[in-house]
């Protein structure tokens, strides 16, 4: 069985870092777009640094999943809670906008696809915590 605390500070990091990355990709689109869709080098390399980056968050929300969380301090479940609520709520929808806006200039379905698996198993995990409250 896994550290929860652990797993919970590594959820927050990765989340943390997946806000600046997602940052980074916004502005290499705003390269691509200012040279005429020539030059898609950083937007490769920003939409391969999110692709890691959603493998951290996959792994701490299978790690998460996996424990037992009976009898575990109801302060450290919480806060699971509204780390995995943000993601669902918010960054996964982040991250899709991006996906799909460049989704003509470059394939994003695999990077959709894993994204949508990853929303699906943070949801399963949300559920087994008693969230939505």
């Amino acid at each position: 069985m896994g550290n929860l605390e652990a797993s919970r500070d590594g959820l927050a990091q990765a989340l943390h870092e997946h806000l600046d990355l997602l940052e980074e990709a916004a502005r290499s689109i705003a390269i691509l777009r200012a040279s005429g869709n020539i030059d898609q080098e950083p937007l490769k390399t920003a939409l391969e640094r999110l692709k890691a980056n959603r493998n951290k968050i996959s792994e701490q929300v299978k790690a998460i999943g996996e424990m037992d969380v009976t009898g575990r301090e109801e302060d450290v479940i919480e806060d699971i809670i509204a780390l995995l609520g943000y993601y669902v709520e918010i960054a996964y929808i982040n991250e899709r906008r991006l996906l799909l806006e460049v989704k003509d200039t470059l394939d994003t379905r695999e990077d959709l696809e894993s994204l949508e698996k990853l929303k699906g198993s943070a949801e399963l995990v949300l559920r087994s915590l008693g969230w939505p409250h």
